[in-house]
């Protein structure tokens, strides 16, 4: 079974025995934590894609084939930069997207979010996609332009199958392929507004736009003063977690917000402090809500994790929604 390979290969990757994989560890900042799939998928994974991104893939290859630390620590060092490029790309081409729908805010009534241009990689316009339907709730397309010709990425919502809507206007398109969440494109750029007009009116017609609002399933609540280290520990026993075995994602409502601060990428730390317990969280990419959080009660869901730092550990709640109460 899928689950019983993965979680044997997240054991031997904690265990870290091939150099290059230790060295991955080393600059991703968690060598010697236990590897969750989390930690798997957010720190190593994404290094490792960079270079095949917007780089050359042998730098991965190279890093995992290494046979001691001296070779491997400058090569996981050279991933470690390309992902930091690869951020920084991705940061560039959201940012001027967003400044886009600041003076067009007709396009945030579109159904769909198609963008095009010839400054931005093609490597990363997929991952943008993702952050502008986690976003807008929109199905997306970011293309990279280069003569003339586009090649996309989208991504969409649950309520709409892409990969079916791209069927509905493959007249427009050289080429496409993908699955019901993301498709990848080939297209003319004298076809882009059409495209973009199309794939709209077929989301109009087979979607509600009521329905296209991003949506977080609980599975149970819970209060503050039952987060506890054994809690956690029986949890992690139905690891490893993905898309075809979610984490379980539980509730606490009515919670103070204490010292929120922006960390890292953007992410929103804060202390949440009930009548009989408190805890740290941590709500990733959010962290335009600083002002919006701070000294207010918020009912918040998320997953319970163990948070390593600097040799030392404590729980920590992975925000996934929160509703802001007062």
């Amino acid at each position: 079974e899928n689950r019983i390979f993965a979680k044997i290969g997240l054991e031997l990757i904690t265990e870290g025995k091939r150099p290059g994989i230790k060295a991955l560890k080393e600059v991703s900042g968690i060598d010697g934590q236990l590897i969750d799939s989390f930690k798997a998928s957010f720190c190593l994974i994404p290094r490792i894609n960079a270079a095949g991104r917007i780089a050359s893939p042998l730098d991965a290859v190279h890093l995992l084939l290494s046979e001691n630390l001296d070779e491997a620590r400058p090569l996981a060092e050279k991933l470690d930069l390309h992902n930091r490029r690869r951020q920084a790309m991705e940061r560039d081409i959201l940012n001027e997207i967003l400044g886009e729908l600041g003076t067009n805010p007709d396009l945030e009534n579109m159904n769909s979010l198609v963008f095009s241009s010839e400054k931005w990689h093609p490597g990363v316009v997929g991952i943008v996609a993702s952050r502008l339907v986690d976003l807008f709730s929109r199905p997306t397309f970011v293309i990279s332009l280069k003569d003339g010709v586009g090649k996309g990425s989208g991504r969409s919502v649950s309520d709409f199958n892409i990969h079916k809507g791209l069927q509905q206007c493959a007249s427009l398109l050289l080429s496409y392929g993908g699955h019901y969440r993301a498709a990848g494109i080939s297209i003319k750029e004298d076809d882009i507004d059409e495209f973009a007009c199309t794939l709209d009116e077929i989301i109009r017609n087979s979607v509600q736009s009521s329905e296209m609002v991003s949506q977080t399933f609980i599975d149970t609540e819970c209060q503050l003063r039952d987060i506890n280290l054994d809690l956690v520990r029986q949890i992690s026993m139905l690891a490893p977690f993905g898309c075809d075995n979610p984490e379980p994602v539980l509730c606490v409502r009515n919670i103070k917000v204490t010292s929120p601060a922006v960390v890292g990428n953007n992410h929103l730390r804060m202390h949440l402090v009930s009548s009989e317990a408190s805890c740290n969280a941590i709500w990733f990419g959010m962290g335009r809500y600083l002002g919006a959080v701070n000294g207010a009660n918020l009912d918040v869901v998320f997953s319970p994790q163990i948070n390593y730092w600097n040799g030392s550990s404590d729980i920590q709640l992975k925000m996934k929604d929160a509703v802001i109460l007062s």
